[in-house]
């Protein structure tokens, strides 16, 4: 009996020793996991040298918990209609690999007054569009302007789809705009999506400012963080993919129906540089049977494959000055095509 108790202890005490060396080296994989990207974060250089797979997961965590989005910020203002605006005024963006300032005006976008009357050139975007990362005169609005002469207003707010876009541009004196530019970005085709099948709707101002709150909230760091992103990382459904021709139709049905303002005649444009697939759909979708002449006078500007790494931040998934002089010019030429 003695000798199956001191049987039965050893096991006890073999299966504890078993559990502490498990926690231990959980607990020290969290550590080094998070001494990592804690080093990592704050040197980006470091991220290029890495294994895809690991940099991927380096931005994975920046992008998803580190950065600040200014949609959830006290930069912005509530809107009934739009959700949100810029707030008017002077502020700066600090993220790992920049600090940029930015200059609101009245109408809540980023560019000046004066730009608000008489524009020649109208771009409507998001945060590409608005120039994430890069100072004011650095955004492709900016730079075309400085390149073409034509006075350009910067509408561009930060995750804005199609819908909020031409919403905003009914808000806009267009009376003597020449081109009017679409951004487009593959994540617009969410609002898109929802204004295809009738359900899109604006939250209150309530449920926007606890989204704000909580987002203010969660960018405090505790130890662990990181790991438990990489957790998540592993549990996340992966995103929906609609497909490049029902993204298409989407989009063109934003184009005619969002907005009140009368499209038709105008030289427009739609730029896009994500998918080959959804720029062969949307030209499918310009020339079918029936296709009114909004869309069939649309002008696709296409950069798919004309950015090299050196045109985005190593952390960041928006384009650097490079990146943003490039759209500049492919603007220009299509303007005088």
């Amino acid at each position: 009996m003695k000798r199956a108790r001191s049987t039965g202890k050893r096991r006890w005490q073999h299966a504890a020793a078993k559990l502490v060396v498990v926690i231990v080296s959980a607990a020290g994989a969290v550590l080094l996991h998070e001494i990592g990207m804690f080093l990592l974060l704050r040197h980006p250089r470091w991220v290029t040298r890495l294994p895809a797979a690991l940099a991927r997961h380096v931005r994975d965590v920046y992008l998803t918990g580190d950065r600040t989005l200014i949609q959830f910020s006290q930069h912005t203002r509530f809107d009934p209609e739009l959700l949100y605006t810029l707030q008017p005024g002077r502020f700066v963006q600090r993220e790992r690999e920049f600090a940029v300032e930015y200059d609101v005006n009245e109408l809540g976008v980023r560019d000046d007054d004066a730009s608000l009357h008489g524009a020649d050139v109208i771009v409507l975007g998001d945060s590409y569009a608005m120039g994430w990362g890069v100072s004011q005169d650095e955004a492709f609005p900016s730079v075309l302007e400085q390149l073409s002469g034509l006075r350009t207003l910067n509408a561009g707010i930060s995750s804005y789809g199609t819908l909020r876009e031409l919403r905003l541009l009914d808000r806009i004196d267009h009376s003597h705009a020449r081109f009017i530019v679409v951004q487009y970005c593959s994540n617009d085709v969410d609002e898109n999506l929802a204004l295809l099948d009738g359900s899109f709707h604006v939250p209150g101002i309530a449920k926007y400012e606890h989204a704000v709150a909580a987002a203010l909230r969660d960018r405090h760091y505790w130890f662990g963080r990181y790991a438990w992103r990489l957790i998540q990382q592993v549990r996340e459904p992966k995103p929906l993919d609609v497909g490049p021709v029902l993204e298409a139709r989407a989009f063109a049905n934003a184009l005619q129906h969002a907005g009140r303002t009368e499209l038709d005649g105008r030289r427009l444009y739609v730029l896009t540089w994500e998918s080959a697939a959804f720029v062969s759909a949307l030209e499918a979708e310009r020339h079918r049977p029936g296709a009114p002449p909004l869309l069939r006078d649309l002008h696709v500007v296409s950069l798919v494959g004309a950015f090299s790494p050196l045109d985005y931040y190593v952390l960041d998934d928006h384009w650097t000055p490079a990146g943003h002089r490039k759209v500049a010019q492919a603007l220009l030429a299509a303007f005088e095509h």
